[in-house]
């Protein structure tokens, strides 16, 4: 198999995590990279010479494609994606799917349309530990999941263009939120009934959220609460079930690491967890379901979508002051 592989975004996220995955695998070749930053498009030369690296959109989708990889802002991820998707190229992007709700819902009917694989680039559900933690969860070694507290941050600088909702849609929330949601979902099975939030600054038309305290509420009265900033930095999850608990450290992180405990009643109990490259795993998936193998449900552009309304909600309760918004609604 040889894959022809355009990369639409050639920032730091890709040279330092993806393209020594693509590099390293014989089945894919590197045909062209897409940016419109030139101090982008040098940094690429230099770790790949050969590569047509160019800020012409014509100049990039006239080479010979078999699949892209969309890692630019949010705001382009769809316009991007839908593009590529109607030239019937299978398509890989970055979290979160899009800038909007609407947005989102626009790449899917592409892909439900071009039928061609369109996935998410969510290589924290490919973690070691994350997916031990599920396995935990599925085998009931901690009895029914009653509550989940997730959070992750990390400091920004003030002129990123995550700020911006022009470039992002949602600040904290779509992007380092997302990993939260996406565990709590996973390990849950189930989307919430609806969800609450308080976010500063909130209701802000032109800057997005710094940080959010969230709450998503599941059927029977369980709950998971959610924390995403941009002020301090912190990553990891407690999972409290009936007869167990479970918590997993620095899992999100881009190495693949992470830290597991697991308390069977009141003894702790020891996990084997084998780390394994996320990037390599979301790459192996994506070469995969182009050979012709469905995407797993979790990876698809449809939870792309799912996981987007539930941050937006959040965003919407935000603006509300807490006010809790019902997804059935939002559905």
């Amino acid at each position: 198999m040889s894959i022809r592989l355009g990369v639409i975004g050639g920032g730091v996220l890709f040279r330092r995590r993806v393209l020594p995955v693509i590099q390293n695998d014989r089945d894919f070749v590197l045909a062209g990279v897409l940016d419109k930053s030139a101090d982008a498009l040098l940094a690429v030369k230099a770790l790949a010479p050969d590569v047509t690296a160019t800020d012409s959109s014509d100049v990039f989708f006239g080479n010979a494609l078999d699949a892209v990889y969309v890692a630019t802002n949010n705001a382009f991820h769809a316009p991007y994606s839908i593009e590529a998707l109607k030239r019937g190229l299978a398509v890989i992007v970055e979290k979160p799917i899009a800038n909007s709700v609407s947005a989102a819902e626009r790449m899917l009917c592409a892909a439900e349309q071009s039928r061609r694989p369109a996935m998410m680039a969510y290589m924290s559900k490919l973690n070691a530990y994350n997916q031990a933690a599920c396995n935990l969860v599925r085998q009931g070694r901690i009895g029914e999941v009653l509550s989940i507290n997730a959070g992750f941050g990390w400091t920004m600088d003030s002129d990123n263009w995550r700020l911006y909702r022009e470039h992002s849609g949602l600040g904290a929330l779509g992007d380092v939120g997302v990993y939260p949601i996406c565990t709590i979902l996973d390990i849950f099975g189930e989307l919430p009934e609806s969800v609450s939030a308080f976010a500063y600054p909130y209701g802000d038309p032109v800057r997005t959220d710094l940080t959010c305290w969230g709450e998503l509420h599941f059927s029977r009265g369980r709950s998971a609460q959610v924390r995403a900033s941009f002020v301090d930095s912190f990553s990891g999850y407690t999972v409290i079930g009936t007869t167990g608990m479970i918590r997993v450290d620095k899992s999100w992180s881009q190495d693949g690491g992470g830290k597991l405990t697991w308390w069977n009643g009141l003894k702790q109990e020891s996990v084997s967890v084998v780390e394994t490259n996320p990037y390599h795993a979301e790459f192996q998936c994506f070469k995969q379901a182009i050979a012709g193998q469905s995407l797993p449900l979790e990876m698809t552009f449809a939870r792309g979508l799912e996981d987007l309304r539930i941050a937006d909600a959040l965003d919407r309760s935000a603006a509300l002051r807490g006010q809790t918004i019902s997804m059935r609604v939002s559905r």
